[in-house]
């Protein structure tokens, strides 16, 4: 059974995309209240239904990883990869049918703590979509005591709102809740300017003209997002996002 729905992940990645229909994606910020609840509702039931948990697998896969970490092809992997879950939720109900993943935008996010026209602290408090997704509150983990997929969770808080509190990471035993760091102390901030991924480009560009071991521009660009914003991410969320299991929580879903 577990085989079955596993090539039926490895299926929705595969599958081909109708030309005639465009999908769009839009930040959070910019979905209506009932486009985020049916997002949120159609992430439940992808947790409860064990669906969730075999696109972690998939993501968790040896083979999986090594298309993934420090390659050139990682982007075009990401986005394959959203589209197969994009389409499994599509799958799961007729009110889904037309739901596209939205995106987080960290820069946006992160512009509103330096604006004296907004308001807001912290990473929760400046980001909707962190707060929607079910937030950092929770029990404290023990070390160890949540594993997913054979990866154990070293530490953090155990979120149990929203959508967290239907996490399943055991078909035996739901857990329903997502492992997560505290967001409300010590550099748990967005440090992520406006002109964060402008300067990147500016700076791979440049290093271009002056390398010599013939490194590409895109090669550096992609060292430097990878070391200066999707590691950084991963350290600040903390949780199963610091693991190899980091496509366990939702917010993976949103890059």
């Amino acid at each position: 059974m577990a085989v079955g729905r596993l090539l039926l992940a490895l299926a929705l990645l595969g599958a081909t995309v109708d030309a005639k229909a465009t999908r769009v994606r839009k930040s959070w910020a910019a979905y209506t209240n009932d486009e985020r609840e049916l997002y949120l509702s159609a992430v439940e039931k992808a947790m409860t239904s064990g669906n969730h948990m075999l696109f972690t697998e998939v993501y968790m896969d040896s083979d999986s990883l090594k298309q993934v970490v420090g390659t050139c092809g990682a982007p075009a992997w990401y986005r394959k990869y959203l589209l197969g879950y994009e389409n499994m939720l599509r799958s799961l109900d007729t009110s889904f049918s037309d739901l596209t993943l939205p995106y987080w935008d960290i820069f946006e996010d992160s512009a509103k703590r330096i604006t004296t026209t907004t308001e807001c602290n912290g990473i929760e408090g400046c980001s909707p979509l962190l707060e929607d997704l079910g937030g950092c509150k929770g029990p404290e983990l023990m070390a160890g005591a949540y594993v997913v997929n054979g990866e154990a969770v070293p530490s953090g808080n155990c979120a149990n709102s929203s959508v967290a509190g239907h996490a399943c990471a055991n078909s035996k035993k739901c857990e329903k809740c997502i492992p997560r760091g505290d967001w409300d102390i010590g550099d748990s901030s967005l440090e992520f300017g406006p002109t964060t991924l402008a300067d990147l480009i500016r700076h791979a560009s440049d290093a271009k003209g002056t390398a010599s071991s013939g490194t590409s521009t895109m090669d550096t660009l992609r060292k430097e997002v990878q070391n200066s914003i999707q590691m950084t991410l991963h350290s600040i969320l903390g949780g199963v996002y610091e693991t190899r299991a980091a496509a366990f929580d939702p917010i993976f879903f949103s890059h």
